[in-house]
């Protein structure tokens, strides 16, 4: 049998010969799955000797990876903001822009002592859950409509064992919100890529949910729904937080000045990257 070192090395060639883009990340992370090793000594582990079924898993899996399915959805679990969360296919994938959003808008509601937040298109619920960890005088209340993520949520939710979250079966474009007590902070990442450019996208994104992707023809769609029928809600005094592609925060800025005469502020913000990736709404 083979060594998890030389599996790692034959991995990562492979994954590279297939055009993975990032193949020395993905095979670490597929063979530390597999093999169940503390992350903190894994090198310290590269020279035991692997078991054939952990063999034959890592090769299943690298396959998976080469084939494009995401490896997010091969492991069925990504670290976002300290915790583990469950991941699967018809949920979109936890990125690192969503996870710096999620930071500014905890940031925001600790220096500002809210008390009731909305996570809206909650998704696997990453963002929302996070706020209820690292705030635990909170009340969270999160959005979703489908199916597959609302299931992924509730996993999620209960694996973190959390008693100040609230989810709602809810249509962001046509919510149904009368009863949910209004918020201090609205946060959302929706979907915001416009629909002629769906096709154009990284196969691996194209596996992701359309659901979660599509912003209408404009991309804008969630935005104006935002406005329109969340802005309400909003307490005054309170924050929204966005994501959204980076060619867009200024065209939301806009739209909700334009429909708004009690916006404090409307600014859009740059992502560790140095794109344009957030927009911050003050009541």
């Amino acid at each position: 049998m083979k060594t998890f070192g030389e599996l790692l090395q034959q991995g990562e060639k492979f994954l590279f010969q297939h055009g993975i883009e990032d193949a020395a990340f993905d095979a670490k992370e597929i063979v530390l799955f597999a093999s169940g090793f503390n992350r903190s000594a894994f090198s310290l582990q590269l020279c035991d000797v692997t078991t054939e079924d952990v063999s034959l898993h890592i090769q299943s899996m690298l396959q998976e990876r080469a084939n494009g399915k995401p490896l997010q959805y091969i492991l069925g679990e990504w670290d976002f903001y300290g915790n583990t969360f469950v991941v699967f296919p018809g949920v979109l994938i936890p990125r690192p822009e969503t996870e710096e959003l999620t930071d500014i808008a905890i940031r925001y509601i600790k220096e500002n002592n809210c008390k009731t937040i909305y996570d809206v298109c909650a998704g696997t619920g990453c963002i929302g859950l996070s706020v209820a960890v690292a705030c635990p005088d909170v009340q969270v209340y999160l959005f979703e409509l489908y199916e597959k993520p609302l299931q992924c949520l509730r996993e999620n939710a209960e694996k973190l064992h959390l008693q100040n979250v609230h989810i709602v079966v809810c249509d962001a474009l046509n919510p149904r919100i009368e009863q949910i007590p209004s918020a201090d902070v609205i946060i959302s990442n929706p979907p915001y890529i416009p629909a002629d450019e769906l096709q154009s996208l990284q196969k691996e994104v194209l596996q992701e949910p359309l659901t979660a992707l599509d912003g209408g023809e404009d991309g804008l769609v969630f935005y104006r729904a935002l406005s329109s029928r969340w802005f309400c809600k909003l307490n005054p005094g309170g924050g929204m937080f966005f994501e959204c592609a980076e060619n867009q925060p200024k065209m939301i800025v806009d739209l909700f000045i334009s429909q708004h005469a009690e916006i404090k502020k409307a600014v859009g913000l740059k992502d560790f990257y140095g794109l344009h990736r957030f927009v911050i709404i003050e009541k």
